[in-house]
């Protein structure tokens, strides 16, 4: 029997414990108040191949069976994060190199529907910042503890002007884009914000009009709304939660996470807000989207009631997204997410533990677009050279662009013109004689 787990405020979340260790075969938790040394504590037994634990009544603890069909994370991965210190010394973990004042525009990004199709992306620099890549104009690659801004006229610092960031104007419309979080589990978090940015003042920046589209990983998804001053705000998705509170259960660890029955988050999915607005044009709710190619089902939340210090919070954040805010992507890890992806109370969240070592480099961002609320989406991204290796793989192998290399292939056979493409990002040529199911 390991020594016990402490803080553990409910058998729920007891139970998920025992769930996240491979080698745990029962679970008892110390249900009895005021008792150094039972109240609130987990303990966890190994039980021998064929062995049956003895039933006993006692009223002071609750004890239980591991689910053979509920999935918990973070254990498995801080075993082998350990296993390989043990190992070779270390983990494979890049260490940041810093991104100097001279470093930080990085090149075109491929936006279709703002401007003219695109934007500039400035990277935050600093002597600990991440690096950002910007692939074939198409993919956005944030690696660990980067931060990125998209920019109308990308300018360095030291020249004594700043970026002209962006304003995406986004009431009545939707932001769509692809997201690939394969790899980052229980302390990593992949975030897309549209912020009043304010790069030289983080904490001002976090304090301001904010809306989070995207807080995740593998195990988590957070969108959120926030008006100035109010740094809690109101979130949809799923994940979070400690010994007292729980966090977003719009959506089950069966729905999102690897092998999810309608996001498989090992394998890239599409997501869309949208910015509904009343008859008066003022926004009146944000809807969230997640779908993925080849499942049947999407994952759907919305956030429409938000109050904050009396005063209606949806609509003081439709004055900041009529003056347009900026779109700042970033990558992290922590070992105290548990806002994100923390189990909670009822022991439903998905992580026991946060293992920021076991974080992959990067995740990775691509196909954006900005479009009018009903219009079909999402815009397709083409590779322009599939033989040659993206993120050190053919991007090819991901189902998406399979399909969509197979459907070019096929208009090239039958004569038909390709998609069209405007800075590498297509939609199908409705006039095309071939119909692909």
């Amino acid at each position: 029997q390991k020594a016990p787990i402490e803080e553990i405020t409910s058998a729920e979340m007891c139970c998920s414990e025992c769930e996240a260790d491979p080698a745990c075969g029962a679970w008892t938790w110390g249900k009895q108040r005021n008792i150094v040394g039972l109240s609130d504590l987990c303990f966890l037994k190994e039980l021998d191949e064929g062995e049956v634990p003895i039933r006993l009544q006692r009223r002071e603890v609750i004890s239980g069976l591991p689910s053979q069909q509920v999935k918990k994370h973070g254990v498995r991965a801080s075993m082998r994060v350990a296993e390989q210190v043990e190992r070779y010394g270390n983990y494979t973990q890049e260490v940041p190199q810093g991104v100097l004042a001279n470093e930080t525009c990085l090149g075109s990004l491929s936006v279709t529907g703002y401007g003219y199709g695109n934007v500039s992306i400035y990277a935050l620099p600093g002597p600990a910042a991440g690096q950002v890549d910007v692939l074939e104009g198409d993919w956005l690659v944030p690696h660990l503890n980067s931060r990125a801004y998209f920019a109308d006229r990308c300018r360095h610092p030291e020249l004594g002007m700043g970026p002209q960031f962006a304003n995406l104007k986004l009431l009545g419309k939707t932001i769509r884009y692809t997201t690939d979080l394969s790899g980052a589990g229980c302390g990593c978090n992949a975030e897309l914000r549209l912020v009043a940015a304010a790069p030289d003042d983080i904490d001002k920046e976090n304090s301001d009009f904010r809306v989070d589209l995207q807080g995740g990983n593998q195990y988590a998804w957070s969108s959120q709304l926030h008006v100035k001053r109010d740094w809690i705000g109101i979130s949809t998705g799923y994940g979070g939660g400690e010994g007292d509170w729980n966090g977003k259960r719009d959506w089950t660890g069966s729905d999102f996470g690897p092998g999810g029955n309608c996001i498989d988050t090992s394998k890239p999915f599409d997501v869309a807000v949208s910015f509904h607005t009343d008859s008066d044009g003022v926004m009146d709710a944000m809807e969230v989207t997640l779908s993925q190619f080849g499942k049947a089902k999407t994952l759907f939340a919305r956030l429409d009631d938000y109050a904050y210090q009396g005063k209606n919070g949806i609509r003081a954040l439709s004055k900041a997204l009529e003056v347009g805010l900026t779109p700042s992507i970033s990558y992290s890890a922590a070992d105290d997410l548990s806002w994100l992806d923390g189990l909670g109370k009822d022991g439903k969240g998905p992580c026991v533990k946060d293992v920021p070592e076991a974080c992959p480099n990067t995740v990775r961002f691509y196909g954006f677009s900005v479009e009018p609320i009903h219009k079909r989406g999402p815009n397709f991204v083409l590779r322009k050279n599939y033989s040659s290796p993206l993120f050190g793989a053919p991007l090819s192998s991901l189902a998406h662009d399979t399909v969509m290399q197979a459907v070019g292939g096929l208009l090239d056979k039958a004569g038909s013109p390709q998609p069209s493409v405007s800075g590498g990002v297509g939609t199908a040529d409705t006039t095309s004689k071939i119909t692909v199911v």
